[in-house]
């Protein structure tokens, strides 16, 4: 992928302005991720994709539709969207463990 194609897909990933299924998610991860309520996890994860200094990576799921996935993570927080690239929408936002990123130093 081309610097240029990268750069435009990280702009539209920015100008996100909800979380799919955000009760779902939210009852999935929002206490880890320490939100109060939906307003709160929606808001970080919307404040999260403007983030600089994301990293990202790539990955195809093991489902049967071998989606392609997009994770735009913060090393310091452990805050991580998944973005479909298959479906075209994110596909959430979660915390991982501080251990998984010792793991990777």
């Amino acid at each position: 992928m081309s610097p240029e194609v990268m750069d435009a897909l990280l702009v539209r990933f920015r100008r996100t302005d909800s979380v799919p299924e955000l009760a779902k998610h939210f009852r999935l991860h929002g206490k880890l991720c320490e939100a109060t309520d939906e307003v709160v996890y929606e808001q970080m994860m919307l404040e999260h994709l403007r983030r600089t200094d994301l990293r990202v990576a790539t990955a195809i799921s093991t489902r049967k539709r071998r989606e392609r996935m997009w994770f735009l993570v913060a090393v310091d927080s452990g805050l991580i969207a998944q973005y479909n690239e298959t479906a075209d929408r994110f596909w959430t936002f979660y915390r991982q463990s501080r251990q998984f990123f010792e793991v990777l130093a």
